[in-house]
């Protein structure tokens, strides 16, 4: 296993031997095998924690047991306390989505004030397959298809390769020590309920159905770059901006095929679903005028052209008028109130 990892980093190009590395320990199994292999392979990391306070004592123990970790392997510990429930209640997310923004937003400012090139977590293979499935369910592009990438900005994934029975494996053969997340084998999460429901009834269709998502994972990455590249020709061709707005050559457009592909693709930078993309599609020949919004931005019907700008936000005086009955539409921003 150990050579496999070297091989993947250097296949991939994580990093330099000479890099620092913060490794993202929870202290589960694959975080732990995480470690083993850095320091079986020699090279330069530190480890960081982060205590979630979700699990109750547990949680104490969990960044207890890490800083064991960094003891035995004589490196820099980093830990950080988290009011995750406070920061759900103010953010009005997910508990999931909150454990992510503030973790990641922490990592990142540990690597940058103590110099660590890159940060490394312990997503393996199966992670992937689940990526895969839960991105399905969602609705996805091509993009959420290729599942996790090996390495993103400074987030670099070395054991993004190994399957969770690797791990295992290389766990009891190295007699390594790991902690225990319960709430792991609780289905009333999305990912549980795809790792222990739905991989192990599509394994019952087909007992090799993980080697094929791995084959199919690598062709999906492949047509992301044939997107990328005829991508970035069609914008060459259609797109171009003048005093921050944006234009959209829609009749041009229409010249690439498949043209609601593209158009989603450029406009899904600006915040755009597929869905808004269609309708765009259908009614951009309707009248000139017409606007779309996205969470930032603004789409302006001029013809043959989508203006695109950013959405200014104002403060809309009251204003009382009559909306004739002959109107079919009503063209203004309006913020309406209604009084009994």
């Amino acid at each position: 296993m150990l050579q496999k990892f070297q091989q993947f980093i250097k296949k991939e190009n994580l990093f330099a031997v000479s890099d620092k590395i913060l490794l993202a320990v929870s202290g589960g199994i694959d975080s732990v095998v995480l470690c083993e292999l850095f320091s079986q392979a020699g090279l330069s990391f530190a480890i960081a924690h982060c205590n979630f306070q979700l699990r109750g004592e547990e949680s104490g123990k969990d960044a207890e047991f890490v800083k064991s970790l960094s003891e035995k392997y004589g490196v820099e510990f980093y830990e950080t306390v988290f009011e995750t429930k406070k920061y759900v209640e103010t953010h009005k997310v997910s508990i999931q989505m909150a454990a992510r923004d503030l973790r990641y937003n922490w990592f990142k400012e540990v690597s940058e004030s103590h110099n660590f090139q890159y940060i490394a977590t312990g997503h393996h293979f199966d992670d992937n397959i689940e990526t895969l499935l839960l991105n399905l369910t969602r609705g996805t592009g091509i993009r959420g298809l290729r599942g996790i990438l090996p390495k993103s900005n400074k987030i670099i994934r070395p054991i993004l390769w190994a399957s969770r029975n690797e791990i295992a494996d290389f766990c009891e053969k190295n007699d390594l020590t790991f902690r225990e997340d319960a709430s792991n084998k609780e289905t009333k999460y999305k990912r549980n309920k795809i790792r222990h429901e739905l991989i192990p009834l599509l394994e019952q269709l087909n007992p090799n159905v993980k080697e094929v998502f791995q084959r199919e994972i690598g062709r999906f990455k492949q047509l992301e770059i044939l997107l990328d590249t005829n991508l970035q020709k069609v914008k060459e061709a259609v797109v171009s901006s003048k005093n921050d707005v944006i234009s959209i050559d829609l009749e041009l457009l229409k010249t690439f095929h498949p043209t609601p592909l593209f158009l989603y693709e450029i406009l899904s930078e600006y915040g755009f679903t597929e869905s808004e993309t269609e309708n765009i599609l259908e009614e951009h020949h309707t009248f000139s005028g017409k606007q779309f919004f996205s969470s930032t931005h603004r789409i302006v019907l001029n013809r043959n052209h989508l203006l695109i700008s950013k959405k200014v936000e104002t403060n809309l005086s009251e204003e009382i008028f009559e909306v004739p009955e002959s109107a079919d539409f009503i063209e203004k921003p309006l913020r309406l109130r209604f009084s009994i």
